[in-house]
């Protein structure tokens, strides 16, 4: 990690203890959700109690999913912390900034790359597709 990107000590510390709560918190979450699917009360019911039954189960699963996703993050921060490198953007190796890294701990790119990931993905969403072009 060059000079320009190095996070004083206190504040990695601070990060570290963060990224590891949020990370206790996450999987304290997830077990909770897999109890509440596996404690839910399979009786036969009529087809409004099921489909509510349903919903909040898959409902359940797709918090799991992007909270899985968000813990995945923490430990590639905690990784990174490891590894030296957590203050390096993934993009283009410029330092990602410490406000940054204090709103959201498990950043991999800087500002600037970041809004330019956005912009092309936005891009992507609205471009109309072949068809409509010639429409």
């Amino acid at each position: 990690m060059t000079q320009e990107n190095q996070l004083p000590e206190e504040f990695l510390t601070r990060q570290r203890e963060k990224l590891e709560q949020q990370l206790r918190d996450l999987a304290a979450r997830s077990l909770e959700a897999r109890q509440s699917i596996r404690s839910q009360e399979h009786e036969v019911g009529d087809s409004v109690d099921t489909s509510a039954e349903e919903m909040d189960t898959a409902a359940i699963l797709q918090l799991k999913k992007s909270e899985s996703e968000t813990m995945h993050q923490i430990e590639l921060a905690l990784e990174r912390m490891a590894d030296d490198e957590y203050n390096e953007c993934d993009e283009c190796g410029e330092a990602i900034g410490l406000r940054r890294l204090e709103v959201k701990p498990f950043a991999l790119l800087c500002v600037d790359c970041q809004e330019e990931l956005e912009q092309a993905e936005k891009a992507k969403r609205s471009r109309p597709g072949l068809i409509d072009e010639y429409m």
